[in-house]
């Protein structure tokens, strides 16, 4: 029988837990950060129903450009939104027969939501700005014989 379809995407808006942690292996870079999320729900029944709220952790990671970007960037409290796929891996501590899986979401898009770190604005990143106005370009008169239509 063939495989059926699968999707394999999540989406999450939250704020970062703590400071990005960056990395380098050889030539691959990579970011390991965590975001927070909340969800807000009713507990109760009829009028006495009463918000509630759990946050919810994530682990992400982040390949090559995208990793020094965030790790430039994205500080501890920041409000991003991320696209990714989940990943699931295992490993065996040493001297254990146990694995322990280990799930996280694999970056490969993200946007800033909120204010981005003044670390950029220090170090003189993005576009300048350009007080000069435009030359005006002289005007020609159109002749009555050259009509483009």
């Amino acid at each position: 029988m063939a495989d059926s379809y699968s999707f394999n995407r999540a989406v999450l808006v939250g704020h970062v837990v703590k400071d990005p942690e960056f990395k380098k292996r050889n030539e691959t870079k990579l970011c390991k950060l965590s975001l927070a999320t909340n969800e807000i729900f009713l507990v109760g029944k009829g009028d006495n129903r009463e918000p509630r709220k759990k946050v919810e952790y994530h682990n992400l990671i982040a390949w090559g450009k995208t990793a020094e970007i965030i790790y430039k960037y994205v500080k501890k409290g920041s409000l991003i939104c991320v696209e990714g796929r989940l990943r699931t891996t295992s490993y065996t501590k040493e001297g254990e027969e146990k694995k322990t899986y280990f799930t996280q979401v694999e970056i490969i898009g993200f946007s800033f939501l909120g204010k981005i770190s003044e670390g950029a604005a220090e170090e003189g990143e993005g576009e300048p700005e350009d007080d000069t106005e435009p030359e005006e370009t002289p005007k020609k008169e159109a002749d009555k014989d050259e009509c483009p239509f």
